[in-house]
């Protein structure tokens, strides 16, 4: 998890490059209601993140918690963060998408801004507690 976690960070700097190729020498967005309606859509797509981090991801890794070899919370922990991630880098299509339309540098820098804070805050961690494992805290 934590190479595909990478790889995404990854991913915002490619696709911050790659919107700089698209994107034209003008720096003029043509309505600012697609600005306001693809900042609405990015800003939903993070709380769909948070909506299922909160509901899926978090009893699997209690689940996990208090039994490490349970196979079946293992797969939905992954499978939970996966898909978090993938609607938080979402996030900076949006500013691509903005990009190619005219946006200024500005503005999509914002969204690739809070992709990355929001992946890293939402890092893939399986922290299990000592007693779980079966070893002293010290170890």
């Amino acid at each position: 998890m934590r190479v595909i976690h990478f790889a995404f960070l990854v991913a915002v700097a490619l696709y911050a490059y790659a919107a700089e190729l698209v994107a034209g020498k003008t720096d003029s967005a043509d309505s600012p209601a697609v600005l306001y309606g693809m900042t609405l859509a990015a800003g939903f797509g993070v709380l769909i993140a948070y909506y299922f981090r909160r509901t899926k991801l978090a009893p699997a890794t209690e689940k996990l918690r208090l039994d490490p070899n349970d196979s079946q919370a293992l797969k939905e922990w992954r499978s939970s963060t996966i898909v978090s991630l993938v609607l938080t880098l979402s996030v900076s299509l949006y500013a691509v998408a903005l990009r190619a339309l005219g946006a200024p540098r500005n503005v999509s820098s914002l969204f690739y801004l809070v992709t990355v804070i929001l992946l890293l805050i939402w890092r893939p961690s399986l922290e299990l507690r000592a007693e779980a494992l079966g070893t002293p805290r010290d170890q």
